[in-house]
């Protein structure tokens, strides 16, 4: 007789061993006879942790990201993991899409310092036009207000030991919800507590961690003493065009190119708040510099590579082209101008795309803003930008050779960056 998996279900008892056997065997047979059902986005498991959602449930659709698979300190890294989701929530397509899109935020945190540090999380929240504080004296009041007005928060729980004295230096998870029974949805990105952190890191997507469990995890001594992060309230980029640290919208672009936003591609403009996030271009002056320097190289955006052959750089072993056909094959890519076999490879290095190397079609299709922003991050044009330079000083280091080349030109769009931006 074929049995009811559901009645499985209904009846699984995680403190009984037999159950639990049975489920590991259960697993062993899938990962052998069908592997793919295990996988996280499995048609099934899509649907079975789809939620009916109750008029008095809260539940904010979040992105999770793992933190065991980031590229380095995968077991420290949860403060960087759980700030990233939150980012993301907030401003989508800030980071790259896929698991791994923390890595890019991971990266910035890195290179100020500790992933643990909170005052270094902050700092690069703020690179990215959001504002929040690290609090230590929180409750669950102030965590069903901030759900309640539709903004995740950014816990700091004690993960480790039973829940009758639980320990371990800390752990960072957001809170993502609230059940109608009153317990809490999270997105924890090592796992999941109920079962130690030993089984699939995807259980820490969606949990539901009870309300017991996090007053003696969160609020450990007393109702007022829970860790973790709040944040502002931010408007959408389209809706403060003008604040410092705001990322330019098509319509602002369109005014920068003097062209018709319907010629512009949303993907052009999501490459460009990539970029400027990646690069970390997001002050004003940066931003209405970098902008400037795009638009008069690029003439408004319509030239997206170097319009001669690329003839003349055959043979140029200052440029690394020792290869026929890399002169032409190397010329100039991007807004900005990547030119060389020897300055594709390391933009190809550095962004881990080896298609790079196909050269300047695929540069110019895909990256003509983010070669641009390389080659500014490669020539400090920030610290140059942070320094109060003028346009014409900007310019000399961008053209590298008469700094008058082209200026009337470049301050043309520098003025109209500074109108709009």
């Amino acid at each position: 007789m074929q049995i009811e998996l559901t009645n499985f279900f209904i009846y699984f008892d995680e403190k009984n061993p037999k159950h639990l056997a049975a489920a590991d065997d259960f697993e062993r047979l899938l990962l052998e006879k069908a592997p793919e059902l295990l996988e996280d986005d499995s048609n099934w498991v899509r649907i079975y942790r789809a939620r009916n959602k109750t008029s008095n449930e809260i539940l904010l659709d979040v992105p999770w990201y793992p933190q065991t698979d980031n590229y380095r300190l995968p077991d420290s890294t949860c403060n960087s993991s759980a700030c990233a989701m939150y980012l993301e929530f907030l401003k989508p397509g800030s980071l790259p899409s896929g698991p791994k899109g923390d890595d890019a935020y991971l990266k910035k945190v890195l290179a100020l310092g500790d992933s643990t540090d909170h005052s270094i999380q902050t700092r690069v929240l703020e690179s990215y036009g959001i504002k929040s504080t690290f609090k230590y004296n929180l409750g669950f009041d102030d965590l069903d207000a901030e759900l309640l007005a539709g903004r995740p928060v950014v816990l700091g729980i004690l993960h480790r030991g039973p829940e009758t004295a639980p320990t371990g230096s800390g752990h960072m998870i957001v809170c993502i919800g609230k059940t109608e029974s009153g317990d809490y949805y999270a997105h924890d990105p090592y796992g999941s507590i109920y079962d130690g952190y030993t089984k699939a890191v995807t259980n820490g997507k969606g949990v539901i961690y009870k309300k017991s469990t996090l007053e003696r995890r969160w609020t450990v001594k007393n109702p007022k003493d829970g860790w973790g992060r709040i944040f502002e309230p931010v408007k959408k980029v389209e809706e403060a065009p003008s604040q410092g640290g705001a990322l330019p919208t098509k319509k602002q672009l369109a005014y920068i190119w003097n062209c018709q936003e319907s010629l512009i591609k949303d993907e052009e403009v999501s490459e460009l708040h990539k970029c400027l996030l990646e690069f970390d271009i997001t002050t004003k002056p940066r931003i209405r510099h970098f902008l400037a320097q795009c638009s008069h190289e690029s003439n408004g955006g319509r030239w997206m590579k170097e319009l001669a052959s690329g003839w003349d750089y055959e043979g140029r072993k200052d440029l690394g082209n020792t290869q026929n056909g890399d002169g032409p094959r190397y010329k100039g890519a991007g807004f900005i101008q990547l030119t060389g076999r020897y300055n594709y490879q390391k933009f190809s290095d550095y962004i881990k795309d080896p298609k790079v190397m196909g050269g300047v079609n695929y540069v110019a299709e895909n990256y003509a803003f983010t070669a641009s922003g390389f080659w500014w991050m490669s020539n400090k044009m920030n610290q140059l930008c942070d320094s109060g330079a003028t346009c014409r000083q900007v310019s000399a280091r961008v053209n590298g050779r008469d700094p008058a080349n082209g200026l009337a030109d470049r301050e043309k769009y520098y003025k109209r960056c500074c109108e709009i931006i």
